[in-house]
């Protein structure tokens, strides 16, 4: 089925990803600060997509209006109490934010841009598995 085709419904759907990623988008991230901390330091990895912090990591634009505004002092934050570093893996920009033994991981890349045919998502989905697995 080709992306259009299932766009037009997306809005009808209860459960989609955009679903999740708008409950992500529109936390209060800074309320929950110090418990995601405190779980990182004991080993946690913690993955979001560019997307997951309201960013098209192409365009840099913001995606939702209605998204929360304290994503970026969150990660801000989390950059001044860790260690950050930055690479590049098969044309994806990733952030890795160390603190302890755990790591906030953000992979700057987005499956709406490059999607139209299922086969496109399937090998999208592959490619960040295997980014995660470096």
């Amino acid at each position: 089925m080709r992306k259009i085709q299932v766009g037009i419904y997306v809005p009808f759907i209860k459960e989609t990803r955009h679903s999740i990623m708008r409950k992500l988008q529109r936390s209060e991230w800074m309320k929950h600060f110090d418990k995601f901390v405190e779980e990182i330091r004991k080993g946690e990895v913690f993955y979001l997509i560019g997307e997951d912090i309201n960013i098209d990591p192409i365009s840099g634009f913001e995606i939702d209006p209605l998204a929360s505004k304290d994503i970026g002092i969150f990660i801000e934050r989390l950059r001044k109490i860790g260690e950050t570093f930055f690479e590049t893996i098969e044309n994806t920009k990733i952030e890795k934010i160390k603190i302890g033994k755990g790591y906030l991981i953000i992979l700057y890349d987005t499956v709406d841009r490059i999607i139209y045919h299922s086969d496109d998502f399937k090998n999208w989905h592959q490619k960040i598995k295997n980014l995660i697995k470096k």
